[in-house]
């Protein structure tokens, strides 16, 4: 399980794992007294977009239009000295 500022990420390869990796997340919050806003969660997805990346089972990969707007871009025009 991963925390970025007030987003929770988890992977897992079964069911079971995931409904483990849960209820440990769940039982943190409550401890923390942290509130989680339910129309905010996402829960069970296969695939998902985070930090300009889409993490899928393959991996995790680059969103291509952001790619793209890298490539667009050109190069920068100031030199170095």
């Amino acid at each position: 399980m991963r925390a970025y500022l007030d987003d929770f990420t988890s992977a897992s390869h079964t069911l079971a794992e995931m409904k483990v990796l849960l209820e440990e997340l769940f039982s943190l919050c409550r401890e923390l007294k942290l509130k989680l806003h339910p129309d905010k969660c996402c829960l069970f997805l296969r695939n998902i977009r985070l930090l300009g990346h889409m993490l899928t089972e393959e991996g995790i990969h680059p969103m291509e239009k952001l790619l793209q707007r890298i490539r667009l871009t050109g190069r920068p025009q100031n030199k170095i000295m």
